[in-house]
Order: structure tokens, then C-alpha cells, then sequence
């Protein structure tokens, strides 16, 4: 059996256990059961997990050894060669990194982080 990457991330990142069940709304107790390849998240949590990390699903799942990072921070998108100029609050926008597309979660975190950092005192 292939073993996942889910701690291994956890850990890069340095994000807790109590963290990633809390994103996912579930218990610490699921998180840890699928780290330790106990029990399968469904293949919708699969994804949240992926977005959640950054990352593909299968890069995740431990099938694909191609790191599927996508960018974690508004600082590395904009640093990115494949920056493109694009209006961040048009909704019909689909953000792609590398030929990946970035998730609706990440857009919308994008877009909060841009209203609060061009936020006007």
C-alpha cells in the first residue's frame, strides 16, 4: 500500500493536527487515522486536503512522486513567472498556476487578502 503524505506535509508546514481537522471540519481523530493510512478520507476530502496543502491529489494520495505545489502565498503568485495582470474581484476570473487551476477557497482567500492589504484607513 502506498503511503500517503498527509503527516509528512502537515509537518513541512508546520501545521497542526488540530488544525487541518478543524479546516476539514472533522475530528483530530480522522486526521490521524488517515495519515497513519488506518482509514481513506472519501475522494471529496481527498481534494480538501490537496487544496488545503497545496498540492495535487494524487501527489498527496503518495501515487504521483511529481510535486504538485501550488503557490501558497499571494508574495510567490505575484513573484511567479506566469504572473498575468488580471482584475482580482472579477468573479468569472479562473486562476490557473502552471496549467493547474487554483481552487475557489484559495481565489476567495486571495481576494480577502487584496481588499485587506489596498484597504484605505
Amino acid at each position: 500500500m502506498t503511503k500517503n503524505r498527509i503527516k509528512t506535509l502537515r509537518n513541512v508546514q508546520k501545521i497542526t493536527l488540530r488544525e487541518v481537522a478543524a479546516s476539514l471540519n472533522t475530528s483530530n481523530q480522522n486526521v490521524s487515522n488517515w495519515e497513519n493510512g488506518k482509514t481513506e478520507p472519501k475522494l471529496e476530502t481527498w481534494q480538501k486536503l490537496a487544496d488545503y496543502f497545496g498540492v495535487t491529489v494524487p501527489y498527496l494520495q503518495g501515487i504521483s512522486d511529481e510535486n504538485g505545489t501550488l503557490f501558497r502565498t499571494v508574495a510567490d503568485f505575484v513573484s511567479s513567472t506566469d504572473y498575468r495582470s488580471f482584475d482580482l474581484l472579477d468573479n468569472s476570473v479562473q486562476i490557473t498556476i502552471n496549467g493547474k487551476d487554483v481552487s475557489a477557497s484559495d481565489i476567495e482567500k486571495i481576494r480577502e487578502y487584496a481588499m485587506f492589504i489596498t484597504k484605505s484607513d
